[in-house]
């Protein structure tokens, strides 16, 4: 038999049975728009964080002063000159000290609960962060411990309108004004971390008022990503000096967090997918249980068929192709739902959506791979019945 033929032979009986048929699509459809959409999903926010962490580039390498252990009085703390010193170590390009703490940011009856980073003018180029209006925090202005401040794109839409510039107006932060000489361009979030929810103080201005000359973190920008071992040994030399045992301090390079990140996305997608996918395994198992009945039901017809010149290949040919026509059109009606749902969950969740085709062909590849699994037994049995004993049958 000519394949135009197998299929039209297929179709026929699907036809006669559509309550039976459309079950049998339904439960591959459920599965497969599972996983499109789960894996989608996944595979989006994934890249979406893999894309924020390289943003602000392999060669950064963050240090942080274990709060608990300072706050405590009882561990030595890292001063502005040791966190500037970290900037002259062999492969370090730049260097920005900071002291961050959550504020109340105010103007009038406006307010923002916000993050503020006590720090110098080159925070913003390590950490990438670039400016859209006005500029940013000078040198000068650290050294004269200058009350200005640097807004995030966020706190500027907090507490001013869209039509009022916020450069050259003052705000409070944490209680004290600020005048501000520029706004962030924003960044978006990171971790669940809104990045554009910030403020830039001078880190001189922020010692004075608090009367805590500490340094809680410090940024550093290496020369060359490639080489980050002994750039990192040296950091860890000379903080080990200084603060005592590494307990004292965490070290976390970029490169690191990527890969950390990567792991939990890659481990969580898969768990979701294979999750999702006992759906379309059980789908599988329905469209089994329909076809044996189907065989049985179809005996005197099989029978019929032989007699009349049908080969074996012919009836295996016929139920593994119905067998495989429910399971493909499951799979792609499966794909087209699968993404409307993915679709819909990125707008909700405020995600960067990226369909990829070789999810879509998987799936459907999968789908059909899935028919014809299901379909061997019904088909081979089908197939093997006599033809003297199947017109018998009643």
């Amino acid at each position: 038999m000519r394949i135009d033929d197998v299929v039209v032979e297929a179709l026929r009986p699907l036809w006669r049975h559509k309550l039976r048929s459309f079950l049998s699509v339904l439960s591959i459809v459920i599965g497969v728009a599972a996983v499109i959409a789960l894996t989608t999903l996944m595979q989006s926010a994934s890249n979406g964080v893999n894309r924020r962490v390289e943003a602000l580039g392999a060669n950064l390498v963050v240090v942080t002063v274990n709060p608990l252990l300072s706050s405590t009085g009882g561990a030595p703390t890292l001063s502005l000159r040791e966190a500037l010193a970290l900037g002259r170590v062999h492969g370090i390009h730049g260097v920005a000290p900071a002291t961050y703490a959550t504020m109340l940011a105010t103007r009038g009856n406006k307010a923002a609960r916000i993050t503020v980073y006590a720090t110098g003018p080159t925070f913003a180029h390590v950490m990438q962060y670039h400016l859209a209006e006005g500029r940013d925090l000078t040198t000068a202005e650290e050294h004269h411990d200058t009350p200005v401040a640097v807004l995030g794109a966020a706190t500027a839409h907090a507490l001013f309108s869209r039509k009022t510039s916020p450069v050259g107006h003052v705000v409070d932060i944490g209680g004290q004004p600020y005048r501000v000489t520029g706004v962030l361009a924003p960044k978006g979030s990171l971790f669940g971390v809104n990045e554009d929810a910030i403020a830039l103080i001078p880190l001189t201005t922020y010692q004075q008022v608090t009367q805590n000359g500490s340094v809680t973190s410090v940024y550093l920008y290496a020369v060359n990503p490639s080489h980050l071992g002994p750039v990192v040994a040296a950091v860890t030399r000379r903080l080990t000096a200084w603060l005592g045992p590494q307990n004292q301090y965490t070290i976390v390079t970029q490169s690191a967090v990527l890969t950390v990140a990567d792991r939990v996305s890659t481990l969580l997608a898969r768990i979701l997918v294979s999750v999702a996918a006992i759906s379309i395994v059980v789908g599988g198992l329905g469209i089994l249980n329909v076809h044996v009945m189907a065989v049985s039901e179809r005996v005197r017809e099989i029978g019929v068929r032989k007699s009349l010149g049908a080969r074996r290949q012919d009836i295996l040919a016929q139920f593994l192709a119905e067998s495989m026509l429910v399971a493909g059109i499951g799979g792609a009606i499966g794909i087209g739902i699968g993404v409307l749902l993915s679709q819909e969950a990125a707008r909700l969740l405020r995600v960067s959506l990226e369909v990829e085709p070789h999810i879509l062909i998987g799936a459907l590849v999968g789908s059909l791979f899935l028919g014809l699994t299901v379909g061997l037994y019904p088909a081979f049995r089908a197939a093997s019945l006599s033809p003297v004993d199947a017109l018998k049958h009643q």
